[in-house]
């Protein structure tokens, strides 16, 4: 019987699509006991939506250097998700619930 796991499609969102999905995330995980020990890299990737947030709301001709740590802040969004994508597969152990809960979409 094949378990279920994580859509890992999130890496392709928009910036916008990234930072609410980001937010969804946390808002879900942040309480949740299952994941306490994912604490520490929920605030870093809390930090890196909010300041990925900020740049994307600054257009670029107000400052140009804006662009690089944009793509920067998404990159470290990304990294950070992508990390608690893989804690929260091992603690679903194939339960579709358990991943839905956190926000993640179930891989078809």
């Amino acid at each position: 019987m094949k378990k279920d796991t994580i859509d890992l499609n999130f890496i392709n969102y928009s910036t916008a699509a990234l930072i609410e999905f980001a937010e969804q995330i946390y808002k879900n995980m942040k309480n949740d006991t299952r994941f306490s020990k994912l604490n520490s890299i929920l605030l870093d990737m809390e930090t890196y939506r909010i300041s990925l947030q900020y740049c994307n709301n600054v257009t670029y001709s107000q400052n140009p250097q804006l662009y690089a740590l944009t793509e920067q802040r998404k990159d470290d969004l990304l990294e950070a998700l992508i990390i608690v994508a893989r804690y929260v597969n091992r603690i679903a152990d194939g339960e579709a619930s358990v991943i839905t809960a956190t926000g993640f979409l179930v891989a078809e």
